[in-house]
């Protein structure tokens, strides 16, 4: 659940000094941890991570320190490339995974987010004049960040851990309409997850191309990725599958896992490894389906994450992530919206009973206070 208002939410900088003195401290951390943390996932094939919309050095010095197996986090065309003849701006993204780098985090990016003269929402692809100008975008994004990318050469960065960005996220959830037009297509999506994992491939052949997480609530699911499989050679094109498996209870999530599965194995994916790239409940807020108490969230966080331990051989299951890393703070015109509370911590960085839980699949540090936000 990428919210139109987190495709606006970025990293913000931060001196390279300031930056690194505070870092050093997690980075030793995380390197003391290591055997204890290691030993406590090595029973299972997967790893538990956490989405992020904004974020700043304490934040990502946080995770780091409690371990968080990946950050999932949009990286938009739009504020690389705001307008057709712009410079490519690397800046923000720099920063972030600068900071993430830094802290031992890998970072999972969803590639998303058209500029102007791309599409008609920010949130939509790009329009068939404009899918020239998102190939070159994707290739520089990858020969960036990617193995060998400019951005490990950098004077600036050759100090760092050479940690470059493996797998790539193809959109969010283009099976419902806020994300594709209005009008979601599985043949339409697949013949453009299949230019852009083309795309990722030719820049980096060792690349993991990840397929857009969609959530199995929607009945439709299953016809749109039977379009989506149609499209002649996309199989090529990627190498994860991908779920978002909401549901009102921990008993929906684990069905709708096994139902992506399934819908996977029915096309012959048996193979493929399924990442869940966003699950979670929000731990207050508004009523809704999805909303529990702090205590409950970190109830069902538990046995989500145990079920997904327990049968991730089975299931091929290499990745889950929880949304979100920290409660949004409200807009007047989004204030019911449950994804704004599904926070590990709460908007004023207070950790939340689920964050320790969270540290406990990982292994990692909890820490102690809040999260602060930069002066």
């Amino acid at each position: 659940m990428v919210s139109a208002e987190s495709l606006e939410q970025v990293a913000r900088g931060r001196s390279v000094a300031a930056l690194a003195l505070s870092a050093l401290v997690g980075a030793l951390l995380v390197l003391v941890l290591w055997p204890a943390s290691a030993a406590h996932a090595g029973a299972a094939s997967v790893r538990f991570g956490v989405h992020i919309d904004a974020s700043n050095a304490f934040e990502l010095q946080r995770l780091g320190q409690g371990r968080a197996g990946i950050v999932r986090t949009p990286f938009l065309w739009k504020v690389v490339q705001p307008t057709r003849d712009a410079r490519y701006r690397w800046d923000r993204y720099d920063a972030l995974v600068r900071k993430a780098t830094l802290n031992g985090l890998p970072i999972l990016p969803v590639i998303i987010g058209s500029p102007k003269f791309a599409a008609r929402q920010g949130s939509y692809p790009p329009n068939a004049k404009a899918l020239s100008a998102y190939k070159r975008f994707v290739v520089a994004l990858v020969n960036r960040y990617g193995r060998g990318g400019q951005f490990w050469k950098q004077p600036a960065n050759l100090a760092l851990p050479y940690r470059p960005i493996r797998a790539w996220q193809v959109w969010n959830e283009p099976n419902l309409p806020q994300y594709w037009n209005e009008d979601p297509d599985g043949r339409e999506y697949g013949e453009f997850l299949k230019l852009t994992g083309d795309a990722i491939h030719g820049a980096d052949e060792r690349a993991e191309v990840v397929i857009a997480g969609m959530p199995k609530s929607l009945s439709s699911l299953p016809g749109y990725l039977d379009r989506l499989y149609r499209v002649r050679r996309v199989k090529r094109s990627f190498d994860i599958g991908a779920g978002h498996p909401y549901g009102n209870t921990v008993s929906d999530v684990t069905a709708g896992i096994k139902a992506m599965r399934r819908i996977m194995n029915d096309h012959g994916d048996q193979k493929t490894p399924l990442w869940l790239t966003e699950m979670g409940w929000a731990g207050g807020g508004p009523r809704t389906r999805l909303t529990t108490t702090p205590q409950g969230q970190a109830e069902r966080l538990q046995k989500a994450f145990r079920f997904v331990r327990r049968n991730a051989s089975e299931l091929r299951l290499g990745t889950a992530v929880w949304y979100n890393s920290r409660d949004l703070k409200p807009r007047r015109d989004t204030a019911g919206g449950w994804w704004q509370h599904a926070g590990l911590f709460w908007s004023d960085g207070y950790p939340k009973p689920a964050w320790n839980e969270f540290v406990r699949f990982t292994g990692g540090n909890p820490g102690v206070g809040r999260i602060l936000d930069e002066p």
